[in-house]
């Protein structure tokens, strides 16, 4: 392994605030074909960054002084060290400090949960990510710097930066096996907090309970599937499913079917020449004109876009082999 390169600090103003949206929504500018990437931000103590909540998943590694730091209605003092966890939608931000301390620092790593598997995370894959889909007003979204974890998420980060863009299969597969390496760094220091423990092992076996649902989404995904199809193969009424796939995975079942049968359309769209009626009609929507409805809310441009920036990816990924 290389030995580090010297980060390059970037303003956070200048990261956070030019892709806010009106509604609060930080959405990152994240690769649709490799969503995930590494930034180092210098924090400014002077003023509050704007509350925002962001549309991917967020581990948060402070790397020099001392900030204070909203989740949800909490605050607290972040350290040198200390490692936040940030799921998508939730409400933070740093906060103003009259203390004297050095610089202030953040090592970022942002991801959408696709970056776990090829296509939506089902079944095990989910596993990683139950850290994010349980946060609630009462998690604990820091971990200090004393628990362990931030040796790993500094190392593998750090790896993970060495190889991006990730213009390359193997480079591919080591982000992705990097990034595991992290969460499952996390997910084993909140299964062993007493505070959190409860809802680490409560989270794997409600994900044990929808493996009948997750199977016939991975078998069926040309197939209708509504709500309560989707609860009897869970075997729960259609009303306590709703409540329950929620609190299981973070999302409702409709947004994540959704999101599940856009992420086969990404593969298709890459990997096949079929075309967009076809893909459409393989990947459970109703009509063309639909999935390029919902494909653009997920991804950021339209199906056709999608397959010809994949062209291009392809392309040059084969003069680099």
């Amino acid at each position: 392994m290389r030995e580090r390169q010297p980060p390059i600090w970037e303003p956070v103003e200048q990261i956070v605030e030019r892709y806010l949206r009106p509604d609060q929504c930080h959405q990152w500018p994240l690769d649709p074909f490799f969503p995930l990437d590494v930034r180092f931000l210098r924090l400014n103590r002077k003023y509050d960054v704007p509350l925002h909540r962001p549309d991917h998943l967020e581990i948060v590694y402070l790397e020099a002084g001392e900030v204070g730091y909203q989740v949800g209605d909490r605050t607290c003092v972040l350290r040198k060290g200390d490692t936040i966890v940030v799921g998508d939608g939730i409400f933070h931000r740093c906060l103003r400090t009259d203390a004297v301390s050095a610089e202030v620092c953040s090592t970022v790593l942002s991801f959408r949960p696709e970056m776990i598997s090829p296509g939506s995370p089902l079944g095990d894959d989910l596993r990683y990510l139950l850290p994010f889909s349980k946060q609630s007003s009462t998690f604990g979204n820091v971990i200090p710097a004393d628990r362990g974890v931030a040796s790993d998420v500094l190392t593998f980060v750090d790896r993970i930066n060495q190889e991006l863009p990730a213009s390359t299969d193997r480079a591919q597969l080591s982000v992705r096996t990097y990034l595991k390496v992290i969460l499952l760094s996390v997910v084993n220091y909140y299964a062993s907090c007493h505070e959190s423990r409860e809802l680490i092992l409560r989270g794997h076996d409600d994900l044990a309970r929808l493996k009948s649902l997750f199977d016939y989404m991975t078998n069926h995904a040309s197939d209708p599937i509504p709500v309560e199809d989707a609860a009897r193969l869970a075997a729960m009424s259609p009303a306590y499913f709703m409540h329950f796939f929620r609190r299981a995975t973070g999302t409702s079942f409709v947004n994540y079917l959704n999101n599940f049968r856009v992420m086969r359309a990404q593969q298709m769209l890459a990997d096949t020449d079929k075309n967009i009626a076809e893909i459409s009609y393989q990947c459970g929507f109703c009509s063309q004109s639909y999935l390029g409805v919902v494909f653009k809310r997920f991804v950021g441009v339209s199906p056709f876009a999608y397959r010809e920036i994949s062209k291009k990816s392809v392309d040059k990924k084969s003069r680099l082999d």
